[in-house]
């Protein structure tokens, strides 16, 4: 007769958060737009950041970070502030969003194209 161990091994495996869906452009100026989505948060893949990339025919890509402590199973970010300075009018872009973590980024999600209003 021999005793068995108590000792219990708990393998956890994270991975890459899954990327962001449903992002659309709910309000609309000359120089500023909200973007939102969801970002699909599950137990082993924690997402610790959002990065959008912006494009746009006029300028060159800039991708923002936006930092973000996420709880729940989605989230929805409005970042009229974030994007603004960036925005002119009349112009075209196109966006899509990535949720990141420690072990990496999600895949794009699918992309937004928008164009801003007109200055009166």
């Amino acid at each position: 007769y021999s005793e068995l161990s108590a000792d219990v091994l708990l393998l956890l495996e994270k991975e890459r958060p899954h990327s962001p869906v449903n992002l659309t452009v709910p309000s609309i100026g000359s120089r500023w737009l909200v973007l939102e989505w969801t970002a699909i948060v599950r137990e082993y893949s924690p997402i610790e950041e959002c990065v959008i990339t912006q494009e746009s025919p006029h300028a060159a890509d800039r991708s923002i970070t936006v930092k973000s402590k996420l709880q729940g199973t989605s989230m929805s970010l409005s970042l009229r502030e974030v994007i603004s300075s960036h925005i002119l009018p009349f112009t075209s872009y196109s966006f899509t969003v990535r949720a990141c973590n420690h072990l990496g980024c999600s895949e794009d999600s699918k992309p937004v194209s928008v164009t801003t209003l007109q200055d009166l």
